[in-house]
């Protein structure tokens, strides 16, 4: 269609896409092994499963070439105004990063000892 316009009225063009980030897509089967660990460390009222979202993470790239699991740490306290990630107004509670650190400790150990498959 570009080219047939383009030429039919005698001009030239220059096509360049960035196809920019992949979709992150976590690996169904191990986000379901790996679910009991998050909701024995989290407690299972803490943890949400949620509808996908069309955001986009560099994670991807990985995600892509091996199975892969992507989760989000809540970082705001409760009540807080806060602007999104990526924004000057956003206000992460440091109280959250042992909490994550719990998680990710738990889902490594809990894969390596599931035979990490």
């Amino acid at each position: 269609i570009l080219e047939g316009i383009t030429t039919s009225y005698g001009g030239t063009f220059k096509f360049s896409y960035n196809r920019g980030t992949p979709a992150t897509i976590n690996d169904p089967d191990l986000a379901k092994k790996m679910l009991p660990s998050m909701e024995r460390v989290m407690g299972k009222e803490n943890v949400i499963t949620c509808d996908p979202t069309m955001g986009g993470e560099d994670f991807a790239y990985y995600a892509n070439e091996i199975p892969g699991l992507f989760y989000w740490l809540g970082s705001v306290k409760p009540g807080t105004t806060s602007g999104g990630h990526h924004n000057p107004t956003f206000m992460a509670d440091d109280s959250c990063i042992p909490v994550g650190m719990r998680v990710m400790t738990n889902l490594l150990m809990d894969y390596l000892k599931a035979g990490g498959q």
